[in-house]
């Protein structure tokens, strides 16, 4: 048969969600994890972080100033760029503090 009732729910509310967070449906969703082969746009990694004992999706990276969507980012990746307020000065900065003290990542 189809879809349990569980994970019906367990879809409108992510549609419902993502409607109302960023203006796209859970299909328009999966088709960009689909097109990202389910991996951070950034890391090219699949997402690593579990909650709740389950491995949670790839967050919607988009703009805080004018909303618009960018792509699918991991959790590490999504707060990194938060946490680096999304500065490019900034990111550059620890760019050249990383070079600067010869570590590999």
């Amino acid at each position: 048969y189809g879809k349990s009732a569980y994970k019906i729910k367990k879809d409108i509310y992510k549609n419902n969600k993502l409607k109302r967070s960023y203006g796209i449906t859970l299909d328009q969703y999966n088709n960009m994890v689909k097109e990202q082969n389910n991996c951070c746009a950034i890391c090219k990694q699949k997402e690593t972080r579990l909650y709740k004992g389950v491995i949670s999706s790839l967050a919607v990276d988009h703009n805080h100033e004018n909303g618009i969507l960018r792509e699918l980012l991991c959790y590490k990746c999504n707060f990194g760029l938060a946490f680096f307020k999304e500065s490019i000065e900034i990111l550059e900065s620890a760019k050249k503090y990383i070079l600067k003290h010869g570590e590999i990542l």
